[in-house]
């Protein structure tokens, strides 16, 4: 199967929403190398190489308008059929600045989804706390917009991570009590 190498740009609300983790894993379950950042612009630029037919594929996924991520565009700024690949994995490209605190953006990153997949199994089961988990997702990305704009250093990046870890598990406790709750009024129907 030929190999293909494209360059996309993405827009939308595509950053600090854990849309290059997202990519990421798009990219690891086609098993597409190459590369996803973030750019001064507000855009996210992928390189992707693969089988053309897994590239197509790829593309499709990256297309997301699921809070808080929304992707409004997807131009391909370079593609081209390429006889081997440069990238042996796919990876993201993080800042200097995000390089010094890189394990806890990535279990943000991780933890946010999981609120997601989390709200969406407890909707489903009839009960409405999407609101309170996207009231949640809302406030986590105004503090880190908060935290670019208002502080440069580090440690003050850690305290409010801090902070967000402690309402974080305030919500995971209001949610387990809510599934558990949930679990007895169905175990008594």
């Amino acid at each position: 199967m030929p190999l293909m190498r494209t360059e996309l740009l993405v827009s939308g609300w595509v950053q600090k929403v854990g849309y290059r983790s997202f990519v990421y894993r798009q990219a690891y379950d086609l098993d597409i190398t190459g590369t996803v950042e973030n750019l001064r612009d507000g855009t996210v630029r992928i390189v992707a190489e693969g089988e053309a037919e897994k590239i197509q594929e790829f593309q499709k996924a990256l297309w997301v308008k699921e809070f808080p991520i929304r992707v409004e565009g997807v131009q391909t700024a370079r593609e081209g059929k390429i006889e081997k690949r440069s990238h042996g994995v796919f990876s993201i490209v993080r800042t200097e600045e995000e390089k010094s605190f890189e394990g806890v953006l990535d279990k943000l990153d991780l933890g946010t989804r999981y609120l997601i997949v989390m709200g969406e199994g407890v909707r489903s089961a009839g009960v409405e706390v999407g609101s309170r988990i996207e009231a949640f997702q809302k406030a986590t990305v105004a503090s880190f917009l908060d935290l670019d704009e208002k502080y440069g250093k580090v440690s003050t990046y850690l305290e409010e991570i801090a902070k967000t870890n402690q309402e974080t598990s305030k919500h995971l406790e209001r949610l387990s009590k809510l599934v558990e709750r949930i679990a007895e009024e169905r175990a008594h129907r």
